[in-house]
């Protein structure tokens, strides 16, 4: 299990915290309905998209 959680862990552009961030999954309504992942740091509250972790929807 400590494997996977080490995996998880990223680092915060803004302060260097290296840890597992909060996860906000969202959809668009308008138009395709394009499904949004939002990472925000625990530490200090950035929020950013990281393109590892978007889906390509066919």
């Amino acid at each position: 299990m400590g494997r996977l959680l080490d995996k998880m862990k990223v680092k915060c552009r803004v302060c260097l915290h290296e840890h597992i961030p909060r996860r906000l999954q969202a959809r668009y309504l308008d138009g395709e309905r394009k499904r949004i992942s939002l990472w925000q740091c625990k530490e200090c509250g950035h929020i950013w998209q990281d393109g590892v972790f978007t889906r390509q929807e066919k």
